[in-house]
């Protein structure tokens, strides 16, 4: 979708994470469709007396698939920046390859998102036996992260079956190109992981045990599993 009319404000981004450059530009895509005007984001945020640069958002727009919704530029912001729970409001925009149901025998994960150093499973020795228990079953594993391209990231998790992992840059990319997700909690309260999440579907498991219990489950009964089992599963597959 394109419009003629472009916004004369120029919103701020915030944070320069992936996780924080997705949630942005989604909202600001959406907030597009509701004002039915191009949005003009600015590729820097105030921070103190100088000014913080998020040249990621240049790599994250093109993967949507209403990218054409937002404008970036060097422009300086006109509108404060949102509270980080509007960030969570809106359903993800999907990007421009999407995930189909598919058994490939393949699974993506993520476990070293940059909040894992204070906040996330799992330690080296759990990472290494959740993923042995996936192979076992039957799976490959693919590491997403700085390994690939964003690009590359999208195009593995579109051709796998499910994404395995903890809160991070990478579960922001699975819940827009719609693969089942399937979470181990951090040690944040569940009232504000359910916010940060709100506007994902996922199996939450709230240890590596529940989380192998789960890949388990999902290798015997299928997507039926998490059709069945998944929190806000009204997302999936809109």
């Amino acid at each position: 979708m394109s419009c003629n009319k472009v916004s004369e404000d120029v919103q701020m981004p915030h944070g320069k994470a992936l996780g924080d450059c997705w949630s942005v530009i989604n909202y600001f895509i959406n907030l597009g469709f509701i004002r039915n005007e191009v949005i003009r984001l600015s590729l820097w945020y105030p921070k103190g007396e100088s000014r913080k640069r998020v040249d990621k958002l240049k790599d994250v727009l093109p993967l949507f698939r209403d990218d054409d919704m937002i404008e970036l530029g060097e422009w300086v912001p006109t509108v404060s920046k949102i509270h980080w729970t509007e960030g969570y409001k809106y359903p993800f925009v999907p990007t421009k390859i999407r995930w189909e149901n598919n058994s490939s025998k393949k699974i993506c994960y993520q476990f070293d998102g940059k909040s894992h150093k204070a906040k996330n499973f799992p330690s080296i020795e759990i990472e290494q036996e959740v993923l042995g228990h996936i192979e076992l079953e039957g799976y490959e594993c693919i590491r997403l992260g700085n390994n690939y391209t964003l690009e590359e990231c999208m195009n593995i998790m579109a051709n796998c079956e499910l994404f395995v992992g903890v809160d991070s840059g990478m579960c922001y990319m699975a819940a827009s190109v719609g693969i089942p997700i399937f979470f181990c909690k951090n040690d944040r309260d569940i009232n504000i992981w359910d916010m940060n999440h709100s506007n994902k579907h996922f199996i939450l498991d709230y240890d590596y045990i529940g989380l192998k219990n789960s890949i388990t489950k999902y290798k015997e009964y299928g997507l039926e599993y998490y059709i069945q089992n998944a929190r806000n599963i009204n997302l999936f597959k809109r």
